[in-house]
């Protein structure tokens, strides 16, 4: 399996990560532009480099509590087959190595979860590792959203 790099982030006090090959960048996030009638866990469109980039709230997708921006909150760039999402996280950690093999299965099969790639033990605490691939497959509105951006 290997070793793989990630960005650890937090989600309010709940520790993530991502693998760091599907991430293109790390922001403060800036003006967040609404657009309304979506789902509250997309907040808009922010411009970064030029670029339109829809907006998620991961404390909303992944705990059911939205994210208060702080001078610590961070806006994760992924990557995807749709394009760029900016996904406001609490905070972003470091980069970390670790063994592909480390990351364990999770036996919950329900939204959240589809979110959700395992999880493994770093320093005593539970890390889940984060699957952007499937945000897109599990927000309502947000490939609608995304798609319109990029058409511009």
């Amino acid at each position: 399996m290997g070793t793989f790099k990630a960005i650890l982030f937090h989600i309010h006090n709940e520790l993530f990560l991502v693998d760091i090959s599907k991430i293109q960048s790390i922001e403060l996030p800036g003006t967040i532009t609404p657009i309304g009638g979506f789902p509250e866990e997309i907040l808009g469109v922010s411009q970064i480099r030029k670029e339109l980039v829809p907006v998620i709230d991961l404390g909303t997708v992944v705990a059911h509590r939205p994210i208060v921006q702080d001078e610590e909150s961070k806006l994760l760039l992924l990557s995807s087959a749709y394009g760029t999402l900016g996904c406001l996280v609490s905070c972003a950690d470091d980069i970390i190595e670790m063994e592909a093999s480390d990351v364990k299965t999770m036996s919950i099969r329900s939204t959240p979860a589809d979110y959700f790639g395992g999880a493994v033990e770093r320093d005593g605490k539970l890390v889940v590792k984060l699957l952007p691939e499937h945000l897109y497959q599990g927000i309502e509105g947000i490939e609608t959203i995304s798609s319109a951006l990029h058409a511009q």
